[in-house]
């Protein structure tokens, strides 16, 4: 990335830092990076960002689709936002990387106009966490939701089933949305997830760390949602019919700038190669593993009241014994102490030699 985009990555952080409000104008880099590269759009793909903030998604999935084609020729972008100022600046965003996009001619309010049905490959979002007033009107209230009416003072389902209704017959898409909406207890809640492991649209949900957003203590799940799991070109060679992958990556966060805590470059790519293996993409084979993954049937989730957090089916990695750390740390120590006595006889020779 040339001076030039660094200079305006590091405004727009500055710009979400200070006006930013849980995430609706900014979505960290590494996030929009691992998102995209988990749908993998192509260069035929349309892809839509229906809350699109500052544009960071269609940037990344146009990136993605640039580093592996021999042309060059990014996918056709669309972004709707009701804010005006993040049309401005996702539109600048995108003038500086060389990227066109349909960005349409005003603010749009997705959730409540709704977004053109069965039109898109590729959704990518991050919607505000647990929009609480999000206007419940009658025209909303009487939508025919495919999967049940949204509880009234939580949007997170509202924006999921909008999200749903973008996509064609086989296309993907992948959601930031507040952990709670993976566990939350409400019968309104769980009846939504419920319909929506009946119809076999969830594909993952991947827990990410703690404290890695800016404006909110609040922890999230990305959830990577597809209405064609057979295999085929644009899913993989593994069939995942009546399964789903759930990823704990809660421990995967790095102290980054300021001290404020980033997803590692790591666990990012342990994230990305554990879904692709999931689905038959590349060479590695996929297996659960301990503390970090593991493939659940909808039949075990269903028995678990259709909770949907990585942390209820993945079992927490055997913790090292203290005998055994205390082990580790002591021969580590006498290494240090080798180094030591060798640095020192040399030391000696070049002091006598002189």
């Amino acid at each position: 990335m040339d001076e030039s985009h660094e200079l305006f990555e590091d405004c727009l952080e500055r710009f979400s830092t200070r006006y930013g409000v849980r995430g609706e104008y900014y979505t960290a880099r590494a996030i929009a990076e691992l998102m995209a590269r988990m749908l993998a759009p192509l260069e035929t793909d349309r892809v839509l960002d229906p809350v699109c903030g500052s544009g960071g998604f269609l940037v990344a999935a146009a990136q993605y689709v640039a580093a592996g084609s021999s042309a060059g020729y990014p996918p056709a972008l669309h972004g709707l936002d009701v804010n005006n100022e993040a049309r401005h600046i996702a539109t600048m965003r995108l003038v500086l990387h060389g990227l066109d996009a349909d960005i349409g001619p005003g603010p749009v309010d997705s959730l409540h106009n709704g977004i053109t049905p069965s039109s898109f490959d590729v959704v990518l979002a991050n919607p505000p966490f647990n929009m609480p007033n999000w206007d419940y009107n009658d025209k909303l209230r009487n939508h025919a939701w495919a999967y049940g009416p949204p509880p009234k003072g939580n949007a997170n389902f509202a924006w999921l089933q909008r999200v749903l209704e973008a996509l064609n017959a086989t296309g993907r898409a992948g959601v930031l949305l507040a952990a709670g909406a993976a566990t939350g207890s409400r019968v309104g809640e769980r009846l939504i997830r419920q319909r929506l492991l009946e119809d076999d649209v969830v594909a993952a949900i991947v827990a990410l760390p703690s404290k890695i957003f800016r404006h909110t203590k609040t922890s999230a799940c990305i959830w990577l949602l597809s209405k064609d799991k057979s295999a085929n070109p644009r899913w993989g060679s593994h069939p995942r019919q009546g399964h789903v992958l759930f990823i704990d990556a809660g421990r995967t966060a790095e102290r980054g700038a300021g001290r404020q805590h980033v997803l590692s470059r790591a666990g990012a790519d342990r994230i990305l190669r554990t879904v692709s293996a999931w689905r038959g993409i590349g060479a590695e084979a996929y297996e659960d593993q301990e503390g970090w993954c593991r493939s659940v049937t909808v039949e075990e989730i269903a028995a678990r009241n259709h909770d949907l957090l990585p942390t209820r089916y993945v079992k927490p990695a055997a913790p090292t014994s203290r005998s055994t750390e205390i082990e580790a740390l002591t021969r580590e120590l006498y290494g240090h102490f080798d180094e030591a006595t060798q640095l020192e006889r040399r030391l000696r020779e070049l002091l006598e030699k002189g």
